[in-house]
């Protein structure tokens, strides 16, 4: 059932919603989903925060002082909760290695930093963190359903527009805000909101993915002080989805809906998300019996044409403008080449994939028709030969045995510069056992320098 955007209850529907999740209610396999998403945060952030955009925030916050009550990842000392959150929030994102959902865009990097933050502050449970992050998550993909696809390929960011409202109900939620309190936080976050795709390849990205956690956390303490806001932002004419959007969307149903965070979609290649199904029908292919890189006469892939704003760089300069390249995350692939971790992007790379003999005829055919995260790969040999594959990047796992494996040892590759194997086995099995952990800020000082 959907309903138009005019209608004027969307916000008060998702506030309620929202306030009324409780850890008894929570289904069986949703601890295990917020603990798997938990690990793969920890570990992008903790590999992040060695990256040039978190050290420029680290030190920008050293300069405005403040009580240290949060915690950084992958370094001593502790900052305010918003400091925390914007740094914390860049650092994970710094890679582009972290989680999916085709409604936020990246959820766990614009929420889980805000949500931590207050957590670690306020010495809040393992389960009350799992309750108040699954409420974030829910509200951000429904708003991300109702502005719908015409939001981003207009050219705004929804991690950081749609983020920001998950991230303020997320840390509402944790607050125990009333319903009229979770409806301003909302309203807070939305008025805040910002983020252009334009700025893909650059640290202002990740910045983004801070800035929505960091704004979405002041909103719910600015509306626990009192702040007034508009309480239906999001309906209506002059709403949040009208303004946003392409003003004809439908509005899902938020009562007995389906939980989207079954949806989440993890990362393998530390790539632009919207590259993934080029690389992973690139690297079908290249294991072909008897496929040879030198053989390759041209390749062309076909995608969605609006990821043309989004990682269709076709010659990038620097390793963060290539997880930005289709065109070479493809040639990557087909050349033999690692895209799982976050080295493979070093600046220093991109001489190599652009020195690969076929680059020059790997080319990118857009169609409007063909769905976001949907890539075909056609590589033409000398022979004249034609190998060909396809790959949907929308498909989340089933196994979450599985999927809790892969992210293990996701987590040991990224966190292995930082702790030993030791440490990382004590706090891959903290962060797996959420529901038992009596006070979040022990994830943190299992981890800390």
């Amino acid at each position: 059932m959907t309903r138009t955007i005019q209608d004027t209850h969307f916000t008060a529907q998702i506030a309620s919603q929202a306030c009324q999740r409780q850890w008894e209610s929570m289904p069986a396999d949703a601890c295990e989903r917020v603990a798997q998403c938990l690990l793969d945060w920890f570990g992008v952030a903790l590999r992040g925060s060695t990256e040039p955009v978190a050290a420029i925030l680290r030190q920008e916050a050293m300069l405005d002082g403040g009580n240290g009550v949060a915690s950084i990842v992958g370094h001593p000392g502790k900052m305010t909760v918003l400091q925390a959150a914007l740094v914390n929030g860049a650092a994970s994102h710094a890679l582009d290695f972290d989680d999916v959902h085709i409604h936020v865009g990246h959820p766990a990097v614009a929420i889980l930093p805000a949500l931590l933050a207050l957590a670690e502050a306020r010495g809040a449970d393992g389960r009350s963190l799992a309750v108040a992050y699954l409420a974030g998550y829910e509200a951000a993909c429904l708003v991300g359903a109702a502005i719908g696809e015409a939001h981003y390929d207009r050219g705004f960011h929804t991690t950081a527009t749609i983020g920001i409202v998950g991230a303020a109900v997320a840390c509402a939620r944790l607050m125990a805000l009333p319903e009229d309190g979770m409806r301003r936080a909302i309203g807070l976050a939305a008025t805040q909101a910002a983020g252009l795709k334009v700025m893909f390849g650059t640290m202002a990205k990740p910045f983004h993915a801070g800035r929505a956690a960091r704004d979405g956390l002041h909103a719910a303490r600015l509306s626990a002080a009192g702040l007034s806001a508009n309480a239906s932002v999001l309906d209506g004419e002059y709403g949040f989805l009208s303004l946003l959007g392409d003003g004809t969307g439908r509005l899902p149903a938020v009562a007995d809906g389906p939980l989207e965070l079954r949806n989440n979609l993890f990362k393998y290649h530390a790539a632009c998300y919207l590259t993934h199904a080029a690389i992973d029908a690139a690297r079908r292919i290249a294991a072909s019996p008897g496929y040879r890189a030198c053989d390759i006469d041209s390749v062309i892939i076909a995608a969605r044409a609006s990821i043309d704003s989004v990682c269709n760089i076709t010659a990038p300069t620097t390793g963060l403008e290539m997880k930005f390249s289709i065109r070479y995350a493809v040639a990557m692939a087909l050349g033999g080449l690692d895209t799982g971790s976050p080295e493979a992007y070093a600046d220093d790379q991109v001489a190599v994939v652009a020195a690969l003999p076929f680059l020059p005829r790997v080319r990118v055919a857009l169609n409007e028709k063909l769905p976001l995260t949907y890539s075909h790969v056609d590589v033409r040999l000398k022979s004249g030969q034609v190998i060909s594959d396809s790959s949907d990047s929308n498909r989340p796992a089933i196994d979450l045995a599985g999927q809790r494996e892969r992210l293990v040892a996701k987590f040991h590759g990224l966190a292995a510069n930082h702790l030993d194997e030791s440490r990382r086995r004590r706090f891959v099995a903290a962060v797996l056992s959420l529901e038992q952990c009596e006070d979040v800020g022990k994830l943190f000082r299992l981890i800390q320098p």
